[in-house]
């Protein structure tokens, strides 16, 4: 396993549901970490600099697979379960963007768009 694929949610299987195709991932946790953020508030800076170095470490081996997310936000970033605060870890998913071509720039939450 690549460094990193631990931290993105594993693409299972193609499903047609209603007629829409329909991409079952692996589970990415209770909470997103916007939930978590609301309920939380401000993270301390270990628990900021681990869940940063995860994300960090996603996006590293999303790039080596030539894999563009294109909406990284909060909202789509889960944090796995645990009942001790230290074993938390987050998990990217929702890449329903990712196929769409790098010409088109209106897609994403414009919040969290690249100013570029």
């Amino acid at each position: 396993m690549r460094a990193g694929v631990d931290r993105v949610a594993h693409f299972i299987e193609k499903r047609e549901i209603a007629g829409r195709t329909c991409l079952l991932v692996q589970f990415a946790g209770d909470h997103t970490l916007a939930e978590t953020l609301r309920a939380e508030g401000t993270l301390s800076l270990d628990y900021a600099r681990r869940w940063g170095d995860d994300l960090l470490t996603a996006l590293r081996s999303l790039e080596e697979a030539g894999i563009q997310h294109r909406d990284i936000k909060p909202a789509n970033i889960g944090s796995t379960s645990g009942t001790e605060k230290s074993k938390k870890r987050l998990l990217l998913f929702d890449f329903s963007l990712s196929s769409r071509p790098a010409n088109e720039l209106g897609i994403g939450t414009p919040a969290y768009k690249d100013p570029e």
